[in-house]
């Protein structure tokens, strides 16, 4: 039996509908990674006091140029500030990151830290972040990878922890699946900025200095309505593709 254009435009579009549909029941999404490797012209750079954070060419993981962070005093701070706001990355997505660090006194510095600056309801920009504790072990010579997963510590910072058992120290899975308010958990919320840094207090009691290099931030970016709408049109226009070379 010969199918009508009209039912066969019904049958496609409801294909579409059913696959755009499937997309949003089942959340998915797709394996995404931020780079940065420090190559460019300028950055968000700041330290206080005698804290100091600048472009370098003296050292590089790769490429020709790195971050020099140096901190002299524990009251001081100095950071490199990342925007992934047009990243759509939600704590909850994110699955792993590293980054790439060169110290010049191995034996007696702490490793920057990573820095997530989380968007809670009503804080603003910058009001609650969930701070990466300080790798004690990272002593060696030369370049050397900082690892962070799901089940690194971190502490979590701001007028509003709601919903945190532990904030002082919880892993990024911890976080993540606690809730916040009813039907809303903490891993559903964007990560605005990333920094790395040595920062006011903490374990930073000593002078330090680091290079820091290429950093990855690995992370499930959920299609937006109007990507998966592109997707429902896409699967239509093959279906009247495949359609056509059977008539």
């Amino acid at each position: 039996m010969k199918t009508s254009k009209t039912n066969f435009r019904f049958v496609a579009a409801s294909a579409a509908a059913g696959l755009v549909g499937s997309f949003f029941l089942a959340g998915v999404g797709m394996a995404d990674t931020y780079t940065e490797g420090f190559e460019g012209a300028s950055y968000n750079l700041a330290g206080s006091g005698a804290g100091t954070a600048t472009l370098s060419t003296a050292a590089a993981h790769s490429g020709t140029q790195s971050v020099l962070l140096s901190l002299q005093s524990s009251s001081d701070y100095a950071r490199v500030k990342l925007d992934v706001t047009s990243q759509a990355m939600t704590l909850g997505a994110i699955t792993s990151a590293d980054y790439w660090i060169d110290k010049s006194v191995p034996s007696l510095e702490q490793a920057p830290y990573l820095l997530l600056s989380i968007a809670v309801p009503g804080q603003g920009t910058d009001g609650t972040l969930a701070v990466m504790y300080n790798n004690p072990g990272a002593t060696a010579t030369g370049w050397q990878d900082l690892s962070v997963g799901t089940g690194t510590l971190f502490h979590v910072e701001g007028a509003d922890t709601t919903g945190l058992p532990t904030p002082s120290s919880m892993t990024l899975a911890q976080i993540d699946a606690s809730t916040y308010s009813p039907g809303v958990t903490w891993g559903s919320f964007p990560v605005d900025f990333v920094r790395i840094g040595y920062g006011s207090g903490g374990d930073d009691s000593v002078v330090q200095s680091s290079y820091v290099d290429d950093l990855s931030i690995n992370y499930t970016a959920v299609p937006e309505p109007a990507s998966l709408s592109l997707l429902g049109i896409g699967a239509l226009a093959l279906l009247r593709r495949r359609r056509r070379a059977q008539q």
